[in-house]
């Protein structure tokens, strides 16, 4: 509301002064005061999608963090049970370990 006076004060003729409310002039002022409500209106809205979807990036990064964690945990025990099956065969357990260590996931 105090935009619109100012507006009023500031850029309607005779500037920097007030004159009558006519019908034009309040027109004017409605429209400035509905284009500024909707301005805020559409930035308060993208500032809301902006946190959801930083709070939604950060979930990701958690899940895809955790997954990895977990595939590299399963490798880690089949790598051990190979290990102890394939005892007596330590060329064909360095191969099948060599593939498993391939596939492990990368920490950053």
């Amino acid at each position: 509301m105090l935009s619109a006076v100012i507006a009023w004060w500031a850029f309607l003729p005779p500037y920097f002064g007030y004159t009558p409310l006519t019908p034009g002039i309040v027109t004017n002022l409605l429209a400035f005061q509905f284009s500024c409500a909707l301005i805020v209106w559409g930035a308060d809205r993208y500032r809301s999608l902006l946190v959801h979807l930083q709070a939604e990036e950060e979930f990701r990064e958690l899940a895809v963090g955790e997954l990895a964690h977990r595939l590299k945990n399963k490798i880690a025990t089949i790598q051990s049970i190979i290990g102890t099956k394939l005892r007596d065969e330590p060329k064909i357990r360095a191969e099948i370990l060599g593939l498993l260590s391939s596939l492990s996931p990368r920490t950053t």
